[in-house]
């Protein structure tokens, strides 16, 4: 049997990559960039650069602007090296695929990752191996208009160029409608960066988890935020919240798998409902230091006795050390319709804490510390058979109500 380093050569002879995803077609005109300098603050434009051309054959450099005339349908772009680079809205008209194999590819507008719209069978996909990463860097005028529209099928794994995230957060603005093209985890996947912009997945977004875990961890410059709008999580795995914030926004997304899944919620981590009325059957872990919020305008607030009307948790929680709860709005609670076990102990800062089940496995204490500003007080709300507290654990309240 041969080698591992001679069962490479043959492979990379025949115009394969060990990167992880799906190998380039034979007869694929590949156009690869290698640099091996160039920074986030300073990356190297693609104009600038010269690109090795193989046809299958045979190889030539060439200039960027002048292979940009040559790009066809089954076209394959390569990005190597450590180096960064920033794209060119030459790539408008590519239509191939995009292989971020090493280094970052930053972007900072649209027609930047080939072509790219709205159902748009021939998009360019996009592909990031792990140790590489996509860097996301517009820098709109205002945060309520993005620049970034991304309807790309972007295929994504690992921890990225420099260990803050595949998909980089390098923004100057905020980007509310940034990915809407299918998103697929192929391996356990960072988002993370060195800004403190949000992003979002626009409506009609997928993300295929594959099973993996998704982490979203505060970057470099402290917590951001990424709202994953109406998207739809499909082959679950499990999602990290790390540092930022992670708030569902939508009446149309969905969250497939069960209680196997989880959802955890680390320290100075906030998961921040908005008006959503989103179901998740997954499990909630709210780790030591973790935020909880109820949020959104006050004509969807979740009011006490509408547990499934808005901003509510569909599976079962576990609260693993001291946790906040918090709502922003007039009348709103965080309704959690699976039972809660842990140790907490969990603190209501303002709002309802409506609890629908028994909940033997729940040890800690809840305390209400806060009158709400309509003067119906804040509290416990038992819509459960049963106290939902067991007998050992304790209930502090201060200028409030249990109903």
């Amino acid at each position: 049997m041969k080698g591992l380093s001679e069962m490479k050569q043959m492979l990379a002879f025949i115009g394969v990559v060990l990167s992880g995803f799906a190998a380039v077609a034979a007869n694929a005109v590949t156009y690869t960039v290698t640099t091996d300098e160039g920074t986030r603050t300073a990356p190297v434009a693609l104009d600038t650069l010269e690109v090795e051309v193989n046809d299958g054959g045979t190889t030539v450099t060439k200039p960027f602007a002048e292979a940009c005339g040559e790009f066809g349908t089954a076209s394959v772009f390569r990005k190597r090296g450590d180096g960064w680079v920033t794209s060119s809205v030459r790539m408008s008209t590519f239509k191939g695929e995009i292989r971020i194999e090493e280094g970052a590819f930053m972007v900072t507008t649209n027609g930047m990752l080939g072509v790219s719209a709205q159902g748009n069978a021939e998009n360019a996909k996009v592909y990031v191996s792990d140790g590489a990463a996509l860097a996301l860097a517009a820098t709109a005028a205002t945060c309520n208009t993005s620049e970034l529209f991304i309807w790309n099928e972007v295929h994504v794994t690992g921890t990225g160029a420099d260990g803050y995230g595949a998909i980089l957060n390098c923004l100057g603005n905020n980007q509310y409608y940034c990915f809407g093209g299918k998103i697929v985890l192929e391996g356990d996947t960072l988002l993370s960066g060195h800004s403190t912009y949000r992003y979002d997945f626009r409506d009609g977004n997928t993300c295929d988890m594959q099973g993996h875990t998704l982490t979203i961890r505060k970057g470099s410059a402290g917590a951001w935020s990424l709202c994953p709008g109406n998207a739809k999580f499909i082959n679950p795995g499990h999602i990290i919240i790390d540092g930022v914030t992670f708030h569902p926004q939508s009446s149309s997304s969905t969250y497939g798998g069960d209680a196997s899944n989880t959802l955890t919620v680390t320290n100075s981590a906030n998961f921040q409902f908005y008006n959503s009325r989103v179901s998740i059957p997954w499990t909630l872990i709210a780790c030591p230091g973790a935020t909880l919020t109820s949020s959104g305008s006050t004509s969807c607030g979740c009011s006490l006795g509408q547990p499934d009307n808005y901003n509510y948790w569909k599976g079962p929680v576990e609260f693993r050390g001291n946790t906040t709860i918090n709502a922003t709005g007039l009348n709103m609670g965080f309704p959690i319709h699976g039972a809660i076990s842990g140790v907490g102990p969990v603190t209501m800062n303002s709002g309802w804490l409506q609890l629908m089940q028994d909940n033997p496995g729940y040890t800690g204490s809840i305390s209400v510390v806060n009158k709400w500003m309509n003067d119906s007080g804040c509290g416990i709300a038992l819509y459960g058979n049963g106290n939902p507290l067991p007998a050992a654990s304790g209930l502090t309240l201060s200028n409030a109500t249990v109903n």
